[in-house]
C-alpha cells in the first residue's frame, strides 16, 4: 500500500497530560483530511502516568520527540516544526480538541489564498467553564492592542522559517500572539473561519490562566514582545494610539466599568497625569517604556474616564 503523502503537521507539545492526550489525538484522528503527521513534543514530563500513556500511543503518522529537560512551549513548538514534513503546520494543546473539518477547512483557505498566512476559526470553551470563547474577530489595529488569535490556528512552514520561529525569549506566555506579529510584519493576511471548530480546556493549571492571574508576568510578556517588534509598533505608533482611544469610546458607549483595587492602577493614573498626552504621539512614543504602554493600556480599557 502507497504511504500517503503528508501535507499537514500537527504539532503538540506535551508536558504531563496523560489525563488529556488521548483526547486531543483521537480529535485529529477524526478528521476529514487524512494527509497528515502528528508530531508530540514531550517537553521532559515528570508524571510517569503521562510518560505512559506516550508509550503506548502506536500509529503510523505519529511521533514522539522527548526533550531532555523543560523547555516550555516556544522551543517545543520549533523542536516539532523543525522536523515536520508538511506545507502547513497546526499547533494543537496537548488537553484541546478540534473538530473533524477543521484541517480540511484550513488548508483549502491556504491552498487557495496565497496571501492567507495564518487561519484561525471560532471557539468554543470546556472544562471548568463552557460556552463560546468570545474573542473579538481578528482586525489590525486591534491585534497591536492585544491578541484575539489563539494558538491552534494554521500557518505556512516556510513563513515558520523567514521569522526564525517561535521567539524562544518568550517564557512568560504569550509566545502565540509574538509569532502572529512576526508573520504580519511579513505582510501575511488573516482569516478567521465563521465557524466553531476549536474547542479550549479551561484548568486552573492552564498557562493562560496563570498569565492572567499573575500581573508581573504578564507585563514581562507584553515587555518582551514590544522589544521584539519595536520597530512594527514604531513605524504603526498612530494607529496603536488610535486603536486605545477606539477602545475607551467603546467602553463608553456600553457603559462597561470594571474596578480593579490594584495599587498599580494609583500609580498608573499618576503615570497619565504626568505624561499629558498631547497631539504629537511620536514624540510621546520616546519618553515611555514598554512597561508604561502596557499598564495605559490595561489602565484605559477598565477606566474609560480617564483620558
Amino acid at each position: 500500500m502507497k504511504k500517503e503523502l503528508v501535507t499537514i503537521s500537527i504539532i503538540i507539545p506535551c508536558f504531563n497530560d496523560s489525563e488529556y492526550i488521548r483526547e486531543t489525538i483521537k480529535s485529529v484522528n477524526e478528521q476529514t483530511y487524512k494527509e497528515l503527521e502528528i508530531i508530540i513534543i514531550d517537553d521532559a514530563s515528570t508524571d510517569e502516568q503521562t510518560k505512559q500513556v506516550l508509550s503506548e500511543l502506536k500509529q503510523e503518522n505519529l511521533t514522539i520527540i522527548y526533550m531532555e529537560k523543560n523547555a516550555g512551549p516556544s522551543i517545543a513548538r520549533n523542536r516539532g516544526i523543525e522536523l515536520a514534513k508538511g506545507k502547513y503546520i497546526l499547533p494543537l494543546d496537548a488537553d484541546d480538541k478540534i473538530a473533524p473539518t477543521y484541517i480540511e477547512k484550513a488548508k483549502n483557505i491556504l491552498d487557495e489564498q496565497p496571501e492567507v498566512g495564518i487561519v484561525y476559526c471560532e471557539a468554543d470553551l470546556f472544562g471548568e467553564q463552557t460556552g463560546k470563547w468570545n474573542l473579538p474577530s481578528y482586525s489590525f489595529p486591534e491585534i497591536l492592542v492585544g491578541n484575539m488569535i489563539f494558538a491552534t490556528a494554521m500557518f505556512r512552514k516556510e513563513d515558520w522559517k523567514k521569522v526564525g520561529g517561535y521567539n524562544e525569549n518568550m517564557v512568560q506566555g504569550n509566545e502565540d500572539y509574538d509569532f502572529w506579529l512576526s508573520l504580519l510584519e511579513l505582510k501575511r493576511e488573516v482569516h478567521q473561519i465563521p465557524e466553531i471548530l476549536f474547542n479550549y480546556r479551561i484548568k486552573q493549571t492552564s498557562r493562560t490562566t496563570r498569565l492572567a492571574n499573575n500581573k508581573q508576568n504578564e507585563i514581562d510578556s507584553f515587555t518582551q514582545i514590544f522589544h521584539n517588534h519595536e520597530e512594527f509598533y514604531t513605524q504603526n505608533i498612530s494607529i496603536f494610539f488610535e486603536e486605545l482611544k477606539t477602545q475607551k469610546l467603546f467602553l463608553q458607549e456600553k457603559d462597561l466599568q470594571i474596578q480593579e483595587k490594584d495599587q498599580q492602577i494609583q500609580h498608573l493614573h499618576e503615570v497619565l497625569q504626568s505624561m499629558r498626552i498631547k497631539s504629537r504621539i511620536k514624540r510621546v512614543l520616546k519618553k515611555i517604556t514598554p512597561q508604561k504602554i502596557w499598564k495605559i493600556l490595561k489602565y484605559m480599557r477598565h477606566n474609560p474616564n480617564a483620558i
